[in-house]
C-alpha cells in the first residue's frame, strides 16, 4: 500500500539565495500572494540573484523586497538517481523553488513541507535532504508543499549488492563478467525465459543439466532500482542448481517493478560460457489468498499461502479424523470447491461429503462418507452429489455438476434428480434460481458473482457410464443475479466445441472481474486418467475467451510453452488442466493456478505418471481479443513435491475483524487495511475508509481508488494496481 511518508516541518535555518535551475518544471497554480519591503511575511524565499544583481533578507527569514505574486514551485532536480552499494546509505538532496509574476525566482527555505513515497526506500528530512537507508531500493516521489502549492521530483534509487559465497577469485571473476558467448554443453531447465513474477514468494532454484561440481558461477540481476552479483558455485552437477538466497530474493522483489536481466554464467576453469540470458518481469504485488488442492497420494485436501515453506493439512484433525464421528477412509476430502472469499469448502466424496466452514474448521451439511460402494463402507451414493461443484463467491450457494449425478447413477443406478443450485448453510435447494433440474457440467462462479460459466454436455443419464468423461459440449455463460427471479437468466454460448473429440472444452474458471474465461481443451475431463500410462497420448492446453463477446478464443501459447526450449523437450508440451484464478488481481496481472503433468527443472524429471504439480501464470489485467495474454508459468514453491497434486481452487483467506494486523484490505471483513498501528507496528483492519481507498482496499469504482491517477483501476471490488511499466 502506498502511503506518504511525511516529514514536513518549519525550519529554522538561515535563508540562501539560490537561482533557479532552468531545467525545473512549473509545477501547481493558486491564488497570488503578495509579497512586500516591510520584511515581516514568514515566507522564508531568498530572491533570485538574476536581475536584481542580488538578494535580501530579514533577520526572521521574511523577504526585502518586492518580489510580486507566487505563481508555482518547482522541486529541483526534477528527477535524480542514487545507488547504495552493498546496503550503506546514500543521500540526495532537494531543494524547493519559488516562481512569480515578475519572472523572478527564488529558493524556500522556511515553510516547506516535505515528504516522500515508499517509507521502506528512505525518508526526507525537513530540508530536503533524501535519504536511501539501504534496505531496498524503488521509485521514490519527492513531494514540496508550500502555501498549499505542490509540486515534485523523481528519485531513482538503486540496491546494488555484491556477494560471493563461492569464495570465487578476483580473475574468474573477472571472466565471468565477460561471458558473452552461450554454453553448448549446458541446457537451462528452471525457471523460463519471461516469467513474471509476483512478490512474496520463496526464491526459484536456478536449474540447468551440465557442468562440474568444480565449476564456479556468475549470476547477474539487474533491474533499474536493484542489481545483484553474484559469484557461487552449484550443486547436485550435472543435474546443477543454485538456490538463491531468500533474504536477497525479498531485496530484489521488494526494489523491483517492471524487467529484470537475468544473466548466468559459468567458468570450468579454462573459459567463461553463458548459461541464461532472460528477461523476467516483478509485479509490484504480492499474489493474495490462498489456493486448496487435492493431494492424490494422501487423499486429502491441502492448502498452501504462496510464499509458505509447506502446506497446511488443514482438515486432517478432529472431527472429520475421528472415528468415532466420521466412518474413515483412504480419501478424507476430495472433489472439492471454494468460495472466492475463503469461508466455505464443499467436499464430493471421501471420509466428508458436504459444506465445510472454513471460518470455524468444522462441518456445515454433512451429505454423507466415503466413496461409494466402491471406495468405502456404505453404497450410499449421497456423498458425491455436490461432487466437483461451483461455489458462490460468498460461499452461500452451490451448483451441481452433471458428472456428480452420472457417478452417483453408475454407483446404484437409483440416484439421480438432484441437479440444481443449493444453499450451503442447510443444503435446501433453491427453487427460483431457475437451474433446478438443469444439466450443468463443470460449472464455476466469476469471483464478482455476476456470471456462470460452465460446459453444455446434455443430461448425464445420456452418458453416466463415462461419467468422468462426458460428451464434448459448447462453452456457455449465464447471468446471475440473486436479486431475480430467476437468478441465472440470458445463457450464450461463447465458444463451440468444434469437431475434434480430443480438444473437447473443461473445466472453466473467470477472471475477477467476470469478463474472461480460461479453460482447458482435452481429450477427457478426469485428468487423473489421462496421462497415468507414459504411452497414453497427453494433449492438453489452456485456451481463453471473452465471457462477453461470442467466439473470441485465443491459445494460451505463452503459458503452453508452445515454442519455447524446455529442456526435457517435447514431453513437456500439452500437460496443462484443471485451472483456476486467484479472486482478485495483484501488481497489474490476473493470477492462474494450473494442474500440469511438465517437468519441474530437473528436480521433477519422471514421466506423466510421475510428476502432477500446480503451477502459476500471470494474466495480462487488460487483455485484447485474440492476443495471448499469458506468461511462462512458475512451479509453485512449498507444495509437496513428493506428491502428486491436482485441482488448485484460489480463494482469499477468510476475513479479519476491525483491529487485527494485516498487510491489504484484502484480508478484512471491513474491507480497509490502514488506521493506527496495532502491536506489531503495522497497519490494522478497519471497516472505515480513510476518504478513499489505498492499493488493495474496498472500492466500488476505480473513482474510489487513492491512485486511480496513477493507473489504479477497481476490480472485482478491489483498488488493483497498474502493470509495471
Amino acid at each position: 500500500m502506498s502511503a506518504w511518508f511525511s516529514r514536513g516541518m518549519h525550519l529554522l535555518a538561515a535563508v540562501f539565495l539560490v537561482a533557479a535551475g532552468s531545467g525545473a518544471a512549473a509545477c501547481g497554480s493558486g491564488d497570488s500572494n503578495s509579497y512586500n519591503a516591510s520584511g515581516d511575511d514568514d515566507s522564508g524565499v531568498g530572491t533570485d540573484g538574476g536581475a536584481d544583481g542580488g538578494s535580501l533578507t530579514g533577520d526572521d527569514g521574511g523577504l526585502i523586497g518586492n518580489m510580486g505574486n507566487l505563481q508555482s514551485i518547482t522541486v529541483d532536480p526534477p528527477s535524480a538517481s542514487v545507488e547504495s552499494m552493498d546496503g550503506k546509505a546514500v543521500s540526495q538532496a532537494f531543494k524547493c523553488t519559488a516562481h512569480f509574476d515578475t519572472g523572478k525566482s527564488a529558493t524556500v527555505m522556511n515553510g516547506v513541507a516535505w515528504s516522500a513515497t515508499d517509507p521502506q526506500v528512505g525518508g526526507v528530512d525537513p530540508a530536503g535532504n533524501y535519504t536511501a537507508t539501504g534496505s531496498i531500493g524503488g521509485l521514490v516521489t519527492v513531494q514540496a508543499t508550500y502555501k498549499g502549492m505542490k509540486a515534485s521530483a523523481q528519485l531513482t534509487v538503486k540496491l546494488h549488492l555484491h556477494q560471493n559465497p563461492g569464495n570465487v577469485g578476483g580473475s574468474a571473476q573477472t571472466q565471468l563478467m565477460g561471458a558473452s558467448t552461450m554454453d553448448p554443453s549446458v541446457v537451462w531447465a528452471y525457471p523460463y525465459d519471461g516469467t513474471v513474477w509476483p512478490r512474496g514468494l520463496l526464491p526459484p532454484i536456478l536449474q540447468w543439466n551440465g557442468g562440474a561440481a568444480s565449476d564456479d558461477y556468475y549470476v547477474h540481476l539487474k533491474s533499474a532500482t536493484f542489481e545483484l552479483e553474484e559469484y557461487t558455485t552449484a550443486t547436485s552437477a550435472p543435474t546443477s542448481r543454485v538456490a538463491l538466497d531468500a533474504t536477497t530474493w525479498q531485496k530484489f522483489v521488494d526494489s523491483t517493478s517492471g524487467a529484470t536481466q537475468v544473466t548466468v554464467a559459468r567458468w570450468d576453469g579454462m573459459a567463461a560460457t553463458l548459461l541464461a540470458n532472460h528477461t523476467w518481469t516483478i509485479a509490484p504485488a504480492s499474489m493474495r489468498g490462498t489456493i486448496y488442492y487435492w493431494s492424490n497420494n494422501l487423499g486429502r485436501v491441502l492448502r498452501i499461502k504462496p510464499g509458505a515453506a509447506m502446506p497446511d493439512d488443514f482438515a486432517n484433525q478432529a472431527p472429520l479424523n475421528d472415528p468415532a464421528q466420521y466412518t474413515q477412509s483412504s480419501c478424507l476430502m476430495t472433489c472439492h470447491t471454494v468460495s472466492a472469499d475463503g469461508s466455505t469448502l464443499v467436499s464430493g466424496g471421501g471420509v466428508f461429503g458436504g459444506s465445510y466452514d472454513l471460518i470455524k474448521g468444522q462441518p456445515t451439511v454433512y451429505l454423507g462418507g466415503t466413496w461409494g460402494a466402491n471406495g468405502g463402507a456404505t453404497t450410499d451414493s449421497s456423498v458425491v452429489k455436490w461432487s466437483n461443484s461451483a461455489v458462490s463467491p460468498t460461499g452461500k450457494y452451490i451448483l451441481t455438476n452433471t458428472m456428480a449425478e452420472g457417478l452417483a447413477y453408475a454407483n446404484d443406478h437409483t440416484t439421480t434428480g438432484f441437479l440444481g443450485m443449493y444453499t450451503t448453510a442447510d443444503g435446501k435447494p433453491v427453487p427460483n434460481s431457475g437451474l433446478m433440474g438443469v444439466p450443468i457440467t463443470q460449472p464455476a462462479w466469476s469471483p464478482e458473482g455476476s456470471r456462470i460459466a460452465f460446459v453444455d454436455a446434455g443430461d448425464p443419464m445420456g452418458w453416466y457410464g463415462s461419467w468422468n468423461a462426458p460428451p464434448p459440449g459448447d462453452l456457455k455463460v449465464y447471468q446471475f443475479d440473486e436479486t431475480k427471479n430467476p437468478m441465472a437468466f440470458n445463457v450464450q454460448t461463447m465458444v463451440a466445441t468444434g469437431a475434434d473429440p480430443n480438444k473437447r472444452i473443461a473445466w472453466p474458471t473467470m477472471t475477477p472481474d467476470g469478463q474472461w474465461i480460461l479453460y482447458s481443451r482435452t481429450m477427457q475431463a478426469d485428468t487423473r486418467a489421462i496421462g497415468n500410462s507414459a504411452a497414453t497420448p497427453n494433449v492438453t492446453d489452456l485456451y481463453f475467451a471473452s465471457a462477453v463477446t461470442p467466439n473470441q478464443e485465443v491459445r494460451l501459447a505463452k503459458l503452453d510453452g508452445d515454442g519455447y526450449p524446455f529442456a526435457a523437450g517435447a514431453r513437456d508440451l500439452s500437460k496443462n488442466y484443471e485451472p483456476s484464478f486467484a479472486p482478485v488481481a495483484a501488481g497489474g496481472y490476473f493470477w492462474v493456478v494450473f494442474t500440469s503433468r511438465r517437468t519441474y527443472g530437473n528436480i521433477l524429471t519422471g514421466d506423466v505418471t510421475q510428476v502432477k504439480q500446480l503451477w502459476v501464470a500471470a494474466i495480462d489485467e487488460n487483455p485484447k481479443p485474440g492476443v495471448d495474454p499469458s506468461h511462462p508459468a512458475f512451479h509453485l514453491t512449498g507444495q509437496d513435491e513428493g506428491n502428486l497434486a491436482m485441482r488448485g481452487f484460489w480463494a482469499l483467506d477468510p476475513c479479519k475483524g476491525d483491529g487485527q494486523g494485516c498487510a491489504s484490505g484484502t484480508e478484512c471483513c471491513g474491507g480497509y487495511c490502514s488506521g493506527p498501528a496495532g502491536d506489531s507496528g503495522g497497519p490494522v483492519c478497519t471497516s472505515q475508509s480513510a476518504g478513499c481507498s489505498q492499493d488493495g482496499d474496498k472500492c466500488n469504482t476505480t473513482s474510489d481508488c487513492c491512485n486511480a491517477a496513477a493507473g489504479v483501476t477497481c476490480i472485482n471490488h478491489v483498488c488493483s494496481e497498474p502493470p509495471p511499466q
